[in-house]
């Protein structure tokens, strides 16, 4: 059942039963009530439409780069743009979406690699305001907006937890630092065992997983107690390889490791993790985009990180 059929019958024109569905308050109330009782006589449910005006575009990156760590994040930001009343769609990279769309900002995740959001935020960001999910260290034009995590603070927390524990040759497990949140948090770790004194590059696996097996048997062989791991997707590879070594968790080696999506509490032992505040992060990007939305000239700070969490577990002892 289609809007002018559905005019026809309440004899009235296509643009009041448009008016009826997205602003009630236009329409009289008589008017008003005639057409919803048509909708529910019929069942009919009428296709949400954005609101122009009250839509955030949120692009997500390229297909090779998306990540279950995307999805959750678009999810979040979705669902706190609802709390508000905004609309959240994802739409194509071109001019077409921002001519026909309008929309108030634009959400965007940012990857090392994927050139193709890069180049439409470089080409388009005088048009609309872009806010940028980003862990990347490439430089953006100076109106582009930057929310991310606090890699060094969260890394941070982790070493002086060993610390404090008793561990001193402590291990860094990461496989490269191009990006910024590689890149800091290798910096915070290097520069805490070198404060305390305890820095030796051999106690650091920086290379390509494939590798991992013969990078934890070099590390054990330095006789390392802890490690702590920079990247969740190798958390459940270190434990399985540090079994293979003979090495159990806690037992011989205690290991924090960093976690987006809750997963390292259900392996065994649960994994004590400094992890990536999701909702936090996308609570802040809805906030920057409602705030832009509203007034396109408030001044926003241009980079906003939020701190990470820190939940101890059981895969770390004490040590004397």
């Amino acid at each position: 059942m289609s809007i002018k059929k559905i005019a026809a019958r309440a004899g009235v024109s296509y643009v009041t039963v448009s008016r009826a569905l997205n602003h009630p308050e236009q329409v009289s109330p008589e008017t008003y009530t005639k057409i919803q009782s048509i909708f529910k006589e019929l069942n009919f449910k009428p296709r949400v439409i954005p609101n122009r005006l009250d839509t955030v575009n949120f692009l997500l990156p390229s297909p090779e780069y998306i990540t279950a760590h995307d999805g959750i994040s678009f999810s979040y930001t979705a669902a706190s743009l609802a709390e508000r009343g905004y609309h959240t769609v994802a739409s194509p990279m071109n001019i077409m979406s921002i001519q026909s769309l309008f929309h108030k900002a634009y959400i965007a995740i940012l990857k090392d690699g994927d050139t193709k959001i890069e180049s439409f935020i470089r080409e388009h960001s005088s048009e609309i305001p872009f806010i940028v999910i980003s862990d990347t260290s490439k430089i953006l034009p100076d109106n582009v907006l930057i929310a991310g995590s606090d890699h060094r603070q969260g890394t941070s927390l982790a070493i002086e937890y060993l610390l404090k524990k008793g561990h001193t040759r402590i291990g860094y497990v990461g496989n490269n630092l191009t990006s910024r949140g590689y890149k800091e948090r290798y910096d915070a770790y290097t520069d805490l065992m070198k404060n305390n004194k305890y820095f030796d590059e051999d106690f650091v696996f920086l290379n390509d997983e494939k590798l991992l097996f013969e990078g934890l048997q070099r590390l054990c062989g330095k006789k390392i107690t802890a490690l702590f791991i920079a990247e969740e997707d190798l958390t459940l590879k270190t434990i399985y390889y540090l079994d293979l070594l003979g090495k159990k968790v806690p037992q011989d080696i205690s290991i924090v490791s960093k976690e987006t999506a809750g997963s390292n509490e259900f392996l065994y032992p649960p994994i004590t993790c400094i992890i990536q505040p999701l909702k936090k992060l996308s609570a802040l990007v809805a906030d920057i985009a409602i705030k832009l939305a509203k007034n396109r000239k408030e001044t926003i700070p241009r980079c906003t990180y939020i701190p990470y969490d820190f939940v101890e577990r059981e895969s770390v002892i004490r040590i004397k």
